[in-house]
């Protein structure tokens, strides 16, 4: 119980917030989950440096939250989240901790089976032109 805890970790809210969110720029960036594109562009407000984006968006990208997290979580608030807003590129990067990504199997079962080599007969047909043309020939 106490790990899950430690897992789904998010500090709490100020009553700032509220009014930083009001007060925030809105930006529609392309979202970056652990160097991978997402293929998404999302809603993020930004306020004198500080990130916040909508719920649904965060759990998409597989970011842990409590229960109930707000409607708009400020991105500084999620502990062992690392985000960067890259301006030039119109880029949010999420660095989440490997413990939070879907676990992965490899094993010679999830393997295909190898195909056997075929061959034919083919025919490759290739030629060149070269042309040179003087005033004396």
């Amino acid at each position: 119980m106490l790990l899950l805890a430690a897992v789904l970790c998010i500090r709490t809210a100020h009553a700032d917030d509220a009014e930083q969110l009001a007060q925030a720029q809105v930006l529609y960036l392309e979202l970056i989950v652990n160097q991978l594109p997402s293929g998404k562009v999302t809603e993020v407000r930004e306020h004198q440096g500080r990130l916040f984006v909508q719920r649904e968006d965060l759990l998409a990208a597989g970011v842990r939250l409590p229960p109930e997290p707000p409607p708009w979580v400020a991105l500084d608030r999620i502990d062992a989240l690392h985000s960067d807003y890259q301006q030039e590129s119109q880029r949010l990067l999420l660095t989440l901790p490997s413990e939070w990504l879907p676990h992965q199997r490899f094993d010679p079962s999830s393997l295909s089976e190898p195909m056997p080599a075929q061959s034919a007969f083919g025919a490759l047909f290739n030629y060149d032109l070269y042309y040179s043309h003087t005033e004396n020939a």
